[in-house]
């Protein structure tokens, strides 16, 4: 399992300290220096890598900046082409416009050989007949 950096730091930083204050650990004193230089070189990668996400961040809203005014301005510009050429001009489809075209209503006629009832029309039935739950003579009053 990988451990956060700040453990590593966190460590590094006592055991260098805890091997500095021993006097009968002098002999180590050379690994306890590269220890020490890596652990700055450590902090200063992640300070670099937060200033990274830092600019990728704001490199990110600058891009939906750009996006959005964009967006506005092609609106717009779309509005004043169709305005000038009118909406249903051909011409609209040189800017990627689509223009308005009227649908033309496909005229039904009847045939005179068919009959007047509809093919998927069921025939109309009687429902259920109701049963008598009573006899007639009684009403339900005693």
């Amino acid at each position: 399992m990988a451990r956060a950096y700040e453990y590593y730091l966190r460590h590094w930083s006592e055991l260098e300290t805890n091997v500095a204050a021993d006097p009968a650990l002098a002999f180590l004193e050379p690994m306890r220096a590269e220890l020490e230089n890596e652990e700055n070189g450590l902090r200063n990668t992640l300070n670099v890598q937060a200033a990274g996400l830092v600019q990728a961040r704001e490199g990110t809203r600058t891009l939906e900046d750009h996006v959005k005014r964009g967006n506005a301005l092609a609106v717009r510009l779309h509005d004043l082409i169709r305005g000038h050429y009118g909406r249903d001009a051909e011409k609209l489809k040189q800017f990627q416009l689509n223009p308005r075209r009227t649908k033309s209503k496909a005229r039904v006629t009847p045939d005179p050989n068919t009959e007047d009832v509809e093919p998927n029309k069921k025939p109309s039935e009687p429902g259920p007949n109701p049963t008598q739950t009573a006899a007639p003579e009684t009403d339900g009053t005693t």
